[in-house]
């Protein structure tokens, strides 16, 4: 059971993270060419990617095996792999950095080349380390290794904003220099857990954990790039399709939908685990209905939340960026429906058919592909934004329906309703973006109210139950 004060510390780096993601965004908005936006959002997808791919799935075989092995040792045997494959894929990328920089950031700079190198090994080293602290249940640590970078950049963001002349590269340094800050971080904190000084004495290469995380990691890549791709796509359909100015816009309204990512996160701590824990208790099945049932109605009123104060991002940022206010709110789609399919899918996990996840994440990422396809010329951004929403509805529909089937069923056509009611919302928005901001707001306050009304007997149905918990603790 996650203890509330271990649920707060983690939870404390994501809503730090989020709060210093709003202050970044506009200050990137208002210091930089909307062009440079654009290639900062280019900029962290290949180094997710790179990340994901380097780290083999050892990542996840050294989480698995962290209690049970010699912790350096196996740290060393699962890191060493992916160093090595990044040092070959740096060299190779730098050798022909002309053609690469050129079609990812329409740019040729060998600068640009080596900070991007150098941010790839940095931030695959970050990854271990990071993990160490979640192992150890470092928790207060933990978040502030996520507060870190972002608190880095912000304040450098501060003083850039008063200089002028500051170019893409520069920008990029600023983005390096925060994941070195951060792996200062991590090694002082991991070097009060673990003795590195004898490092090569007493901890040596395992072949063997070699060949069982290889076993064990490497199937999991291809589900993770599938994922990658659902969640990447879009931005990298945007600049081909479209034009860095429109990926700019994207990626600002992503970086503000990205504060929802919060409810995500705290969820994700608590639902799983508990699951886990309770699977064979007798009232499994009622807890999951009420659940899934509550879940369902606040990711519908955070959708309604966003709509009705979209109009107000407009007032942050530069005149270039007014698109940002019409589709922030299918943007915040992908964690909201992520978040929705987290809360009905744990069938998949507990039934242990991950390979469902699999495939739903890889028809889920042509879906999207098409949908991007055929909006993006269109649409723009806009287009972008409503692939991705209808992407990752079709992402929750059907594994909600897999767990359904094989483990406990639950009552969803009525949500799976009210989320299609959410999405033609979301789309008109996009598509009538010249709408009046205020008559916008109007329409989503009235749905919520609508629907606040038609779910007022489960309303006061929670608020009595919550009142009585309180009274209890209260009592206590």
């Amino acid at each position: 059971m996650v203890k509330i004060k271990d649920l707060l510390h983690y939870t404390t780096g994501p809503v730090m993270s989020a709060f210093l993601g709003l202050l970044i965004t506009p200050l990137l908005a208002w210091t930089f060419a909307m062009e440079d936006v654009g290639r900062v959002s280019i900029y962290h997808l290949i180094c997710n990617l790179v990340v994901m791919v380097f780290t083999l799935g050892l990542d996840q075989y050294y989480m698995r095996e962290y209690y049970k092995a010699e912790k350096v040792s196996l740290m060393i045997t699962c890191i060493m792999p992916g160093i090595i494959s990044l040092c070959i894929f740096s060299y190779l990328f730098y050798a022909y950095r002309v053609s690469i920089l050129q079609y990812l950031f329409e740019t040729n700079n060998d600068a640009i080349a080596i900070i991007i190198i150098s941010s790839f090994i940095v931030t695959l080293i970050n990854r271990y380390l990071s993990l160490n602290l979640r192992m150890e249940g470092k928790a207060l640590k933990f978040s502030f290794s996520q507060i870190i970078p972002k608190l880095v950049i912000s304040l450098a963001l501060i003083s850039i904003f008063y200089l002028k002349g500051v170019m893409f590269d520069g920008l990029l340094y600023v983005y390096l220099l925060s994941n070195i800050v951060l792996l200062v971080y991590l090694l002082i904190e991991n070097l009060k857990i673990y003795n590195f000084l004898n490092l090569f004495e007493k901890n040596k290469f395992s072949f063997k954990d070699l060949k069982d995380g290889f076993s064990f990691g490497l199937p999991l890549i291809l589900s993770g790039l599938a994922f990658w791709g659902l969640t990447s796509i879009d931005k990298l359909m945007i600049k081909d399709l479209s034009s860095l100015n429109e990926l700019a816009l994207y990626s600002v309204a992503v970086s503000f939908a990205s504060a929802v990512v919060i409810i995500r996160s705290v969820f994700s701590t608590i639902w799983a685990p508990a699951i886990y824990k309770n699977e064979d208790h007798p009232d499994i099945e009622k807890n999951i209905r009420s659940v899934v049932s509550l879940m369902g109605f606040v990711i519908f009123y955070l959708f309604c939340i966003v709509g009705i104060f979209s109009p107000l991002v407009a007032i942050i940022l530069p005149d270039n960026y007014e698109l940002v206010s019409s589709i922030i709110i299918c943007c915040v789609g992908y964690p909201l429906f992520y978040t929705m399919s987290e809360a009905t899918s744990m069938g998949i996990n507990v039934k242990k058919k991950t390979y469902y996840s699999m495939l739903v994440s890889i028809l889920t990422l042509g879906v999207n592909f098409a949908l991007n396809y055929l909006l993006i010329p269109s649409l723009g951004s806009g287009g972008a934004a409503v692939a991705t929403l209808i992407s990752f509805y079709i992402y929750y529909v059907l594994r909600c329906e897999i767990s359904s089937r094989i483990w406990i069923s639950f009552p969803r056509f009525r949500q799976y309703f009210e989320f299609l009611i959410v999405i033609l919302l979301c789309t008109l928005q996009v598509v009538f973006h010249d709408f009046p901001p205020l008559s916008k707001a109007l329409i989503w306050f009235t749905v919520l109210a609508f629907y606040t009304f038609f779910y007022r007997s489960y309303l006061y149905l929670q608020y009595s139950k919550l009142t009585k918990l309180l009274n209890k603790r209260v009592k206590v």
